[in-house]
């Protein structure tokens, strides 16, 4: 194919995407969309080499795929077949082995924003598109690594299906880059802190199911709900057994979602490791979209957002206007709001931070409280305020009321980091 004509043939194909990317979001739940779709994402990666993206309106960031791979495959599991879309307690910890280019690990982020993951794959390319996809979410955390039942240093065994399907035995190579290290799901949780999941996903290959229970592990104590399925050829020669034996139904209800097999504990009193917390981050620490109005910012450097949770709102010089911006969120209860607030080292100055809680049907305040620093100060702010619940909007200001007189270009810096209601 020539060069013009190739161009031609991607170029149509991501038109489609993009066109079909719009639909969706006016129509998020249109599966015949959906399954148009992916029929371009497939298209694209039966037939060009290379990386591509793929937007999903449930998913607040675009996900790389790989094109000629296995990726689409995984990515169709996971957001057209919806294999994980199952009812499950809410977890604060999830442990995703064999997390592969990461879209389960993204799902459950999107899904349960208040957990924490752990990721483990081993490492090569599959865990450099794992890193790209969640590089994001801060709550997700990726280990290159495989598990086994010990902690040994394996070698890749086979590639029969890909990027997909690697499996590996124990044992060095003469090239030491290419060794991998194995660990057993109690080394991962202690070299995180953990101990306990309240969710586990894996599958069977390689000898997971040994992984998981060989022998009946500390931690299965501590949780709540385990995903598995059957390696490509099947469960292996008793494998079956294994899972039956060490996930008695007495303890687990098994029950099956199209290939998963779900194990859910029994006990009703059973509750999350980490309960998600209540708190609503105004800079939400994990992707997500969120309006917000601006009042009295005078250019692009006055206001933005630093870090996972950081926003700098310059203050205009004394006389003048607060700059201000406004969002519009739900409350369920709240009754705190916390922010660490802090300015600059130079000019010398007196900034003054304000936040203001206004009912959106009703403007009536629910909380009007400011505190005001010099220059060079860190402060962690705290105000309460009486339950609130529906629709609020909140204010957030700064304005100098005291500088000395100096070079107009040194404006004072403002800073919030993590303003959230409790």
């Amino acid at each position: 194919m020539s060069d013009y004509w190739e161009a031609v043939v991607i170029g149509e194909l991501l038109r489609d995407k993009y066109q079909l990317e719009a639909e969706m979001r006016a129509h998020p739940n249109d599966h015949t969309l959906r399954a148009r779709y992916f029929d371009i994402l497939n298209g694209i990666s039966r037939s060009h080499l290379g990386s591509f993206f793929a937007v999903l309106p449930e998913i607040t960031t675009p996900l790389l795929f790989r094109g000629a791979s296995s990726d689409v495959w995984n990515l169709q599991q996971v957001f057209l077949d919806r294999q994980y879309d199952m009812e499950i307690p809410e977890p604060g910890r999830i442990l995703d082995l064999g997390a592969y280019v990461g879209y389960t690990a993204v799902y459950f982020a999107n899904r349960f924003p208040s957990a924490s993951i752990i990721s483990v794959e081993p490492p090569g390319s599959n865990f450099h598109t794992l890193v790209a996809n969640t590089a994001a979410y801060p709550n997700i955390r990726c280990l290159p690594a495989a598990v086994w039942h010990e902690h040994v240093e394996l070698t890749l065994a086979d590639c029969s299906y890909g990027d997909w399907g690697l499996s590996f035995r124990p044992g060095d190579t003469d090239r030491p880059e290419e060794n991998v290290p194995g660990y057993t799901i109690t080394n991962i949780l202690e070299m995180h802190g953990w101990n306990g999941v309240d969710l586990i996903k894996s599958s069977s290959h390689g000898g997971r199911v040994d992984a998981l229970l060989r022998p009946r592990p500390d931690w299965l104590e501590r949780t709540a709900t385990l995903i598995t399925r059957p390696g490509a050829q099947g469960w292996q020669a008793g494998d079956a057994e294994k899972l039956a034996a060490a996930l008695p139904k007495a303890e687990f209800q098994r029950s099956s979602h199209g290939p998963l097999v779900i194990f859910s504990r029994r006990l009703m009193e059973f509750r999350p490791l980490d309960p998600p917390a209540s708190t609503l981050h105004l800079i939400a620490r994990t992707p997500q979209t969120r309006a917000f109005t601006l009042s009295n910012v005078k250019d692009r450097l006055s206001f933005y957002r630093f870090g996972y949770a950081g926003i700098q709102l310059t203050p205009n010089p004394p006389g003048s206007p607060p700059a201000s911006v406004v969002m519009r969120l739900k409350l369920t209860g709240h009754s705190r709001f916390n922010a660490t607030i802090g300015t600059g080292k130079a000019p010398p100055s007196l900034v003054r931070f304000k936040v203001q809680i206004v009912d959106a049907d009703t403007g009536a305040i629910a909380l009007c409280a400011e505190h005001s620093i010099h220059e060079n100060v860190t402060f962690d702010w705290d105000a309460e305020f009486a339950p609130a619940w529906g629709l609020y909007e909140v204010i957030l200001s700064t304005e100098n009321i005291e500088a000395e007189e100096g070079d107009a270009s040194m404006r004072q810096t403002a800073h919030l980091i993590d303003p959230r209601l409790l």
